[in-house]
């Protein structure tokens, strides 16, 4: 339930923003499609099918969002601090993008650029639909055991401020 509150939250958000920002402003503009060289999944662009374009964006706010959820369940498991618990999604995306820079980590093993739809082969400037590596990120223990609703809750009386 984590992962998915979390996922919805994220991108029924990113629903609200796209429908709000299509009121006042024109969303794709043909004239600037050389600007949008650098966006993730520009092939639908090209194509002309922009809704396809905001559907796969808001599927990757989805994934991000539940990933954020679970790893925030993870740490308040072990920090029953609220505000390390909210902290922390923010936080620990920031270093792990550090780390994957000094580990020098390839492109195509970057969890972060996967889920911003900016995993590519060789180049920043080509960007390939991760689907490839999608059953690789639903199989990882965070994503897998997010529905399961385990977390290790301090015992009543354990001398916690509010238990």
């Amino acid at each position: 339930t984590t992962f998915l509150s979390g996922a919805l939250s994220v991108s029924a958000g990113g629903i609200t923003f796209i429908l709000l920002a299509n009121f006042f402003v024109q969303l794709f503009n043909r004239a600037r499609l050389p600007e949008t060289e650098a966006f993730p999944y520009y092939e639908f662009l090209l194509q002309g099918n922009v809704a396809c374009y905001f559907t796969a964006v808001i599927f990757l706010l989805f994934l991000m969002g539940g990933l954020w959820a679970t790893v925030a369940l993870l740490v308040s498991s072990y920090f029953p601090n609220i505000y390390v618990t909210a902290a922390s999604p923010l936080i620990l995306s920031f270093l792990t993008g550090r780390a994957y820079l000094v580990l020098k980590i390839p492109v195509r093993l970057r969890l972060d650029l996967w889920l911003q739809g900016r995993s590519s082969v060789g180049t920043d400037q080509l960007t390939h639909t991760p689907c490839p590596s999608l059953p690789h990120m639903l199989h990882t223990p965070s994503v897998r055991s997010a529905g399961t609703g385990y977390s290790r809750r301090p015992v009543s009386g354990s001398g916690c401020p509010g238990c």
